[in-house]
């Protein structure tokens, strides 16, 4: 924000100079010696302008790009061949306790992105968490499945016709997996999709 405050500082005393410059020159008061330093010192200000404007827009587009919400968190315990789980899910402050068949747990839901301008602004994706599963990575078998909400209407709608809705990219279904272990992952949501962290 202050690189966006120095680049209008800066653009508004380049503009009263170059007002200045023209009303002067108009006049006939503004001599061919002054002319030359005037014109370097208000390239410099514009220069000093335009730089502020450009870093102020990289680091807005470079958060846009990093910038990652905790949505919640999940502990997963191995038991023979089953998982068990336990998912907190700060939006909603709720809390899930279940098993999943397998040696692998996957977070899945939808995600609503946003078109840059509206992104821009601030637009936060718009997702919903549908459920977890379990799966075998060694015997390639689907484990359990476990719904913590449904679909509804509304997603499928908007995923068959997302290019008619103003501002909105694209919608599709998200999903994450990751093995248990004995630390809590936090589940994260980013621009594109899930993040599991631990």
């Amino acid at each position: 924000m202050s690189f966006g405050i120095a680049s209008v500082i800066f653009l508004g005393i380049a503009f009263l100079m170059l007002l200045s410059a023209l009303k002067n020159l108009f006049s006939r008061k503004l001599k061919v010696g002054r002319l030359w330093s005037n014109t370097l010192i208000f390239i410099v200000i514009v220069l000093l302008g335009v730089s502020s404007l450009y870093v102020m827009l990289f680091l807005k587009t470079f958060s846009l790009y990093t910038r990652e919400d905790k949505i919640g968190s999940v502990y997963a315990l191995k038991s023979g061949d089953s998982l068990l789980m336990a998912y907190k899910d700060y939006n909603r402050n709720r809390n899930y306790i279940f098993s999943l068949k397998g040696n692998e747990w996957m977070i899945e839901g939808y995600i609503m992105r946003w078109k840059l301008p509206l992104r821009f602004l601030g637009a936060n994706s718009y997702y919903k968490v549908t459920g977890f599963s379990g799966r075998n990575i060694d015997t390639g078998k689907q484990g359990t499945v476990y719904s913590i909400a449904k679909v509804g209407k509304g997603w499928k709608l908007f995923m068959r016709n997302y290019k008619k809705i103003p501002f909105v990219e694209a919608v599709y279904g998200i999903a994450a997996f990751q093995y248990p272990d004995k630390d809590t992952f936090g589940i994260y949501i980013n621009d594109t999709g899930f993040i599991i962290k631990k």
